[in-house]
């Protein structure tokens, strides 16, 4: 477990983006990795919310994954046009550590935060 926790909080660095952060401090101030919002730097009319990790069965990304279709989703890289997730990055983990990391967001405490649509555009 603790791979996967230090993969998670350190090397990948999940939470700087699924967890929720103050605007002018940058401090989390959100539930560790159940979703965010944040600014997109090049389209600075769009907001991206990145997916609560958790396991929370309504809104946790990671109720709705098998480990087969976590790492899976890795491998094939972008989902979303435009997301600033680091896809490229993250096709080169080895498999060891991607289910690493899943196993580890296992058992983080289940979050009920409905972060909504991947992205938003203002008009």
């Amino acid at each position: 477990m603790e791979n996967g926790r230090y993969l998670v909080e350190s090397v990948a660095n999940c939470w700087a983006c699924h967890t929720q952060r103050d605007t002018k401090t940058g401090a989390m101030v959100g539930p560790h990795l159940g979703g965010a919002t944040m600014s997109d730097e090049v389209n600075l009319k769009r907001t991206w919310a990145p997916p609560n990790l958790t396991g929370d069965p309504t809104t946790g990304r990671l109720a709705k994954l098998s480990e087969e279709e976590f790492v899976a989703r890795f491998r094939t890289g972008r989902v979303i046009p435009g997301s600033p997730m680091p896809w490229q990055g993250f096709q080169k983990l080895r498999e060891d550590d991607l289910r690493a990391i899943y196993r580890y967001l296992k058992t983080v405490p289940p979050v009920v935060h409905d972060v909504g649509p991947p992205y938003v555009d203002k008009p």
